[in-house]
């Protein structure tokens, strides 16, 4: 793998010589938000916001909000997968 664009985050695989984005693959990927406000907004969430709440505070739209959640939401088995059951992190107790 090699840097195609750092202005872009834009990577290119020397193998297929395709390009993907550093988003490609996670809830953040094809967001024209910022990446720390999605990340605040679901911090919200996951503590127990009202999502009025979220959309009043953020101005942010409750389909757009929908779609993050249901984003991130099929994306975290698959971290748990990589991260838990693969053992790449070392955790005491679960």
């Amino acid at each position: 793998m090699g840097v195609h664009s750092r202005r872009d985050a834009r990577y290119r695989c020397h193998r297929c010589h395709t390009t993907f984005t550093a988003t490609h693959g996670t809830p953040l990927y094809r967001l024209k938000t910022d990446p720390n406000i999605v990340g605040l907004v679901l911090t919200l969430l996951t503590f127990g916001c009202p999502i009025p709440a979220v959309v009043m505070a953020f101005k942010i739209d409750e389909r757009t909000l929908a779609d993050w959640v249901r984003t991130a939401g099929e994306h975290a088995p698959r971290v748990h997968e990589h991260l838990v059951c693969q053992g790449q992190l070392h955790l005491g107790q679960v």
